[in-house]
């Protein structure tokens, strides 16, 4: 028996949505205060809660994408000048391909 997700994306498009807000607003202040623990923390934090939500709902392309930012916050904590402008770019990058799949998801497209 498989379960019918459908239900859940409606809400996991609006929670992911926020989170990728929250993600972005802590990576802007990590750019002004490079190093910035509570930064990072927050980031980690809303990096996984979009990694839990999606692998709940099956959506394994945002929870690789979401894993691979996690690891790279937990490497942060202990090593913040992995975060740099390079860094940066790519993690913008994963975010608005994480945007641009959960609007996607807003438009009914599940594939």
């Amino acid at each position: 028996m498989t379960l019918d997700t459908s239900a859940f994306i409606g809400k996991f498009v609006e929670e992911a949505r926020d989170r990728l807000k929250a993600l972005g607003a802590a990576l802007l202040r990590l750019e002004q205060t490079p190093g910035s623990v509570d930064a990072i923390a927050e980031a980690l934090r809303e990096a996984h809660s979009i990694k839990g939500s999606a692998l709940m709902l099956g959506l394994t392309d945002i929870a690789q994408l979401s894993h691979t930012l996690e690891d790279l916050f937990v490497a942060a904590k202990t090593n913040p000048s992995l975060l740099h402008g390079d860094a940066f770019d790519v993690i913008f990058a994963c975010i608005d391909k994480m945007a641009s799949r959960v609007e996607q998801l807003a438009r009914g497209e599940m594939d």
